[in-house]
């Protein structure tokens, strides 16, 4: 679960196969046969050529899982905080500022209503 904070809250479950896929290491390229071998190595054929390569799978810790989670949730808070407000919260503030006066023009008009 991941709570952002402002009632931002999500949830979701991470399978074994995604933290498997996440977490695995690019493979090492398979290198040229050379040239006095006689010997075409696999790597060198075209079917070897064009499959992809497999990686080995990495098991990851929970408390590993839960830095990086931490380090990705700190960097993206810090870049929403870098881009500030956008048109919806200016106009929403506006709102907000129009509202509470139009609150206390209510109230002063109730009082004056009650005075006469």
């Amino acid at each position: 679960m991941l709570d952002a904070g402002e009632g931002h809250r999500g949830e979701w479950r991470i399978g074994a196969d995604e933290l498997r896929n996440a977490a695995a290491t690019p493979a090492e390229p398979a290198k040229p046969a050379a040239p006095d071998s006689g010997t075409a190595s696999p790597a060198a054929t075209p079917a070897a050529a064009s499959a992809p390569a497999v990686a080995n799978p990495v098991c990851i810790s929970p408390d590993e899982l839960a830095a990086r989670l931490r380090d990705q949730e700190t960097r993206l808070r810090a870049e929403a905080a870098a881009q500030g407000p956008g048109l919806t919260e200016i106009i929403g503030g506006l709102g907000w500022i129009a509202g509470i006066f139009s609150g206390i023009a209510a109230l002063k008009r109730r009082m004056r209503a009650r005075r006469a």
